[in-house]
Protein backbone atom coordinates (compact mmCIF):
# COMPACT_ATOMS: atom_id res chain seq x y z
CA UNK A 1 0.00 0.00 0.00
CA UNK A 2 1.14 3.50 -0.65
CA UNK A 3 0.33 6.88 0.83
CA UNK A 4 -3.23 7.75 1.81
CA UNK A 5 -4.75 10.80 0.11
CA UNK A 6 -7.61 12.79 1.61
CA UNK A 7 -10.32 13.32 -1.03
CA UNK A 8 -12.81 15.02 1.29
CA UNK A 9 -16.07 13.93 2.86
CA UNK A 10 -14.24 11.76 5.39
CA UNK A 11 -12.69 9.61 2.63
CA UNK A 12 -9.06 8.67 2.10
CA UNK A 13 -7.76 6.59 -0.78
CA UNK A 14 -4.61 4.64 -1.54
CA UNK A 15 -3.86 3.16 -4.95
CA UNK A 16 -2.67 -0.38 -5.45
CA UNK A 17 -0.73 -1.76 -8.40
CA UNK A 18 -0.58 -4.99 -10.33
CA UNK A 19 2.10 -7.62 -10.16
CA UNK A 20 4.47 -5.49 -12.25
CA UNK A 21 4.29 -2.72 -9.61
CA UNK A 22 3.83 -0.09 -12.33
CA UNK A 23 0.16 0.06 -13.32
CA UNK A 24 -2.49 1.23 -10.86
CA UNK A 25 -5.26 -1.35 -11.00
CA UNK A 26 -7.47 -0.13 -8.16
CA UNK A 27 -7.69 1.74 -4.93
CA UNK A 28 -8.53 1.27 -1.29
CA UNK A 29 -11.08 3.56 0.31
CA UNK A 30 -11.36 4.16 4.03
CA UNK A 31 -14.02 6.49 5.32
CA UNK A 32 -16.10 7.62 8.26
CA UNK A 33 -19.63 6.45 9.04
CA UNK A 34 -22.38 9.08 9.15
CA UNK A 35 -21.87 9.33 12.94
CA UNK A 36 -18.21 10.29 12.39
CA UNK A 37 -16.66 7.03 13.58
CA UNK A 38 -14.38 5.08 11.24
CA UNK A 39 -16.15 2.45 9.12
CA UNK A 40 -14.66 -1.05 8.94
CA UNK A 41 -12.40 -1.36 5.99
CA UNK A 42 -10.75 -0.27 3.89
CA UNK A 43 -12.84 -1.20 0.87
CA UNK A 44 -11.20 -2.38 -2.34
CA UNK A 45 -12.25 -0.61 -5.54
CA UNK A 46 -10.82 -2.57 -8.51
CA UNK A 47 -10.64 -0.75 -11.84
CA UNK A 48 -12.04 -2.29 -15.02
CA UNK A 49 -8.62 -3.06 -16.52
CA UNK A 50 -7.24 -6.26 -18.09
CA UNK A 51 -5.19 -7.05 -14.97
CA UNK A 52 -8.50 -7.45 -13.07
CA UNK A 53 -10.11 -9.87 -15.52
CA UNK A 54 -10.43 -12.36 -12.62
CA UNK A 55 -12.75 -9.90 -10.83
CA UNK A 56 -16.44 -10.14 -11.84
CA UNK A 57 -17.41 -7.19 -14.08
CA UNK A 58 -20.20 -6.23 -11.68
CA UNK A 59 -17.62 -5.26 -9.03
CA UNK A 60 -15.19 -3.28 -11.19
CA UNK A 61 -15.24 0.48 -11.68
CA UNK A 62 -14.59 2.41 -14.86
CA UNK A 63 -11.53 4.61 -14.57
CA UNK A 64 -12.86 7.64 -16.41
CA UNK A 65 -9.79 9.73 -15.62
CA UNK A 66 -6.66 9.25 -13.51
CA UNK A 67 -5.85 12.97 -13.35
CA UNK A 68 -8.05 14.23 -11.92
CA UNK A 69 -9.34 10.94 -10.55
CA UNK A 70 -12.88 10.18 -11.72
CA UNK A 71 -14.61 6.80 -11.37
CA UNK A 72 -17.95 5.47 -12.54
CA UNK A 73 -20.39 4.36 -11.23
CA UNK A 74 -20.95 5.56 -7.67
CA UNK A 75 -19.57 3.79 -4.60
CA UNK A 76 -21.92 2.41 -1.96
CA UNK A 77 -20.57 1.04 1.32
CA UNK A 78 -22.38 -2.18 2.16
CA UNK A 79 -21.50 -1.73 5.84
CA UNK A 80 -22.59 1.81 6.70
CA UNK A 81 -24.54 2.94 3.61
CA UNK A 82 -22.16 5.79 2.72
CA UNK A 83 -22.86 6.59 -0.94
CA UNK A 84 -21.13 8.90 -3.36
CA UNK A 85 -18.85 9.43 -6.32
CA UNK A 86 -15.19 10.16 -6.88
CA UNK A 87 -15.18 13.02 -9.38
CA UNK A 88 -12.35 15.38 -10.23
CA UNK A 89 -10.29 13.87 -7.41
CA UNK A 90 -12.89 14.62 -4.71
CA UNK A 91 -15.62 12.73 -2.87
CA UNK A 92 -19.10 13.89 -3.92
CA UNK A 93 -22.07 12.73 -1.86
CA UNK A 94 -24.75 10.99 -3.90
Amino acid sequence: MSNWQDIGGGHEISFYVGEDDKVRIGLLDRHNKPDGSRCNGPSSIPFDVPQNSHVPPSVRWQLVSMEPLTLSPSLLCQICGDHGFIRDGKWVVA
